[in-house]
């Protein structure tokens, strides 16, 4: 049979180098220049890029030793935490990001979620609302940072360790 590309695409990057390339044969229509059969490639290529690039990193060196010292900056970043559960990225589920997971860790003040979210650590105490925790505005009103009602994103390890002390700190005695 005679194949057309119908696309392809090449990347290179922290993990290497990859590329991807669809072709067809068979009975065609005119012409293939129609957006539903773009479309349709892509999503093609992305699912099959998704899981071979997420199985490679499942056996990468360099990807495991990236997710080993994430967690433990992050579990690191609480002194008595009372359980963990590793769950999945909070940001990103693609190949880039799934083999670096978040954490859900439960504290003496409830439950706090924290995860890498690009260049900042997410930071959710949320879940500690009925121990009557404070706002991030009430914890944190000089910071020039992104807050939700309780959650804050952190620029660094030490910025996220003090976060985390003054929520556990701060509330103690509400629990």
């Amino acid at each position: 049979m005679n194949y057309i590309e119908l696309c392809k695409t090449e990347s290179a990057g922290t993990y290497g180098q990859f590329g991807i390339k669809i072709e067809v044969a068979g009975h065609l229509p005119e012409t293939l220049d129609d957006d539903r059969i773009y479309a349709a490639c892509r999503e093609a290529q992305d699912k099959v890029t998704n899981v071979l690039r997420a199985i490679a990193l499942e056996s990468d060196p360099k990807a495991q030793e990236a997710r080993k010292k994430e967690r433990e900056q992050l579990i690191g970043l609480f002194q008595e935490p009372v359980f963990v559960e590793e769950i999945p990225n909070g940001y990103c589920s693609q190949w880039c990001c799934k083999h670096l997971p978040w954490f859900r860790v439960t504290t003496k003040v409830g439950v706090i979620v924290i995860g890498w979210r690009k260049r900042v650590i997410s930071i959710d105490w949320s879940a500690t609302f009925p121990y009557g925790t404070k706002t991030a505005d009430e914890l944190f009103p000089d910071e020039d940072v992104t807050k939700d009602t309780r959650g804050i994103h952190a620029w660094s390890i030490e910025k996220a360790k003090q976060y985390i002390d003054a929520i556990l700190l701060l509330n103690r005695g509400r629990s």
